[in-house]
């Protein structure tokens, strides 16, 4: 596992866990599930500036979500697999910071 900075893996980690309280529209979980492959992928290879550049775009899914809640129709909590996704970066984030992170 290659490391990347402490304070990024903690923000990653509480930007997804607010992930999972989200509701969107399928399309929107679509993009959020191939952003979350791609953040899985930079944590792999260890790229902080990917990283941060990931969950940057994962961020703007809540503040959306509140600025267009009335236009986009459909709204739904994150789909199985997303939320599989989530937790699975979630434990390997937890690994990264030990146990005294919550």
């Amino acid at each position: 596992m290659t490391e990347i900075p402490r304070e990024l893996a903690q923000d990653s980690r509480q930007t997804l866990r607010l992930l999972e309280r989200v509701t969107l529209g399928d399309e929107a979980w679509a993009t959020v599930e191939r952003c979350l492959d791609e953040l899985e992928q930079a944590l792999e290879r260890g790229e902080a500036d990917a990283v941060d550049a990931v969950i940057g775009e994962l961020e703007l899914f809540g503040v959306h979500r509140v600025a267009t809640r009335i236009d986009i129709g459909v709204v739904n909590p994150p789909p199985p697999t997303v939320r599989e996704h989530l937790n699975r970066i979630v434990h390997d984030l937890d690994s990264r910071l030990g146990s005294d992170d919550d």
